[in-house]
């Protein structure tokens, strides 16, 4: 609860003491601080009471209903905050999944990576390996057929001629 404030006593909206007779407030706390405060004090008449009685009555009723609509909005803000929490919870939940998923993908997309790196290693050295016995076909090739290609060429060189 929160502390209790002095507040200044205002008549209700639409209630207002009538000019001519003195407020029945007034009289109340002449009555409550006794004759010895203000001995010329006319006496309170039972008209005087009732009117004190309604605007006591309405202005209890209004102070009801104040709270009764503060009650209301605490516990709609109450119901607010608690779908806030819940939505942030889903949406901490939500980042948190898909945090999880990227890790895994990247995890996986490094993982395909590595073997692909491999995959190309192996490929460069086969064909290197290709290379290196294309040369030695080639070098085998040139020094075997080289007598008979010496023996030919003249052959050939007339054949063009022609």
């Amino acid at each position: 609860m929160e502390p209790i404030r002095k507040l200044r006593w205002e008549p209700p909206g639409g209630i207002a003491a009538e000019p001519s007779r003195p407020d029945p407030l007034t009289s109340l706390v002449r009555l409550v601080r006794g004759p010895a405060a203000q001995p010329d004090v006319p006496p309170v008449s039972p008209e005087d009471w009732t009117g004190l009685i309604e605007r006591v009555r309405l202005a209890a009723s209004r102070a009801r209903e104040a709270e009764a609509h503060a009650l209301d909005r605490e516990q709609q803000m109450r119901e607010l905050m608690r779908q806030v929490r819940a939505e942030a919870e889903a949406a901490e939940a939500r980042v948190s999944a898909a945090e999880s998923r990227a890790a895994a993908a990247e995890a996986r997309a490094e993982t395909c990576l590595r073997e692909a790196e491999a995959r190309i290693e192996q490929a460069e050295a086969r064909a290197r390996t290709a290379e290196t016995w294309l040369l030695r076909v080639h070098e085998t090739i040139a020094s075997e057929f080289a007598p008979i290609h010496q023996d030919l060429e003249p052959a050939l060189d007339r054949e063009a001629a022609r």
